[in-house]
């Protein structure tokens, strides 16, 4: 849902560098809410509450490959992803 209809969006109206940054801290307080949870369906509440995170490897992805020398682009791709 975040990568396929609302990424698109976000990166148009906050570009790249600031939506990894609240993707980053999105999931920051995420895992910091997890570790806070006495009951097991405050999990399912945090899981949605962490929907920026899952902005942060394509828009991290295209950060790297806009700054990335067109030569030495795939071996920065590839070291991002490994």
């Amino acid at each position: 849902v975040v990568q396929g209809g609302l990424l698109a969006r976000l990166l148009k109206r906050f570009g790249e560098p600031r939506c990894v940054i609240a993707g980053l801290a999105s999931a920051m307080l995420a895992y910091a809410a997890y570790g806070f949870a006495t009951v097991g369906w405050l999990m399912y509440l945090i899981i949605v509450a962490n929907v920026l995170a899952y902005m942060v490897n394509p828009a991290l992805n295209a950060v790297v490959s806009k700054a990335a020398d067109p030569r030495e682009q795939g071996a920065a791709m590839g070291a991002l992803s490994s």
